[in-house]
């Protein structure tokens, strides 16, 4: 379904800002592009679920290169805010989805550490475990006890 309504109008509906967004020009290209494979379920706040249509043409502060982790297989992931405004860590979630950058925090950024990344490449299409040595050294065998079939 198209908007056809003014730049208020969409302010207005969807609670949003269109000041830095030509909404027209979005419409163009959906026209041309638009996949139902591209809209995925978005962790917006702990406990509250939505829907993006994830598209780095449309989509501002897109983070792709930790996204492109969270819809390219099943994943998981830790969420923690960037920076803590009060003592204590608090502040970690999990994650099986797309997140909003204040997924964590509702007062900073968040930032997104997938337990497995997946490659560029065909080759790279196998998950890797997203562990440094200390991490593997703790869990031991790697090869046993960080499959993922046994994470999830």
């Amino acid at each position: 379904m198209e908007f056809t309504g003014s730049a208020e109008a969409l302010e207005n509906r969807f609670s949003i800002s269109v000041a830095n967004f030509d909404y027209k020009a979005a419409q163009k290209y959906l026209r041309r592009t638009f996949s139902a494979d591209r809209v995925f379920r978005l962790a917006y706040r702990p406990l509250d679920f939505r829907f993006i249509y994830y598209d780095s043409e449309l989509v501002f502060s897109h983070r792709e290169d930790k996204m492109s982790h969270l819809i390219r297989g099943e994943n998981l992931a830790l969420v923690c805010a960037s920076r803590l405004s009060a003592k204590g860590f608090n502040h970690i979630l999990p994650a099986d989805s797309l997140v909003e950058m204040k997924y964590a925090s509702h007062d900073t950024n968040s930032r997104v550490f997938p337990a497995l990344l997946y490659g560029d490449t065909v080759l790279g299409a196998i998950p890797q475990p997203n562990l440094g040595k200390a991490a593997a050294a703790i869990a031991g065998d790697q090869e046993n006890q960080l499959n993922w079939m046994e994470l999830k």
